[in-house]
């Protein structure tokens, strides 16, 4: 359940690196190895993210039915 404190994601839902395809469970908000930071799913994080997340590496979001939208978990 969110609280007042609790961080919800009001941008995009489509990862960067997969073409159109809309983020089901896990988002990251996060810098790339190439520099700019890209919103991405799970898999492409893996790839294509720092590995950390945090102050200016970025933020991991879960995808919730009650409230429904993406809340931050980590980051």
């Amino acid at each position: 359940m969110a609280t007042s404190k609790n961080v919800k994601w009001l941008g995009k839902h489509k990862c960067d690196f997969c073409t159109g395809k809309l983020i089901e469970k896990i988002l990251y908000d996060a810098r790339t190895i190439y520099g700019p930071w890209a919103v991405m799913c799970d898999e492409h994080f893996k790839v294509y993210g720092l590995g950390k997340l945090g102050t200016g590496y970025g933020q991991k979001y879960i995808k919730q039915t009650d409230p429904i939208g993406f809340f931050k978990v980590e980051g």
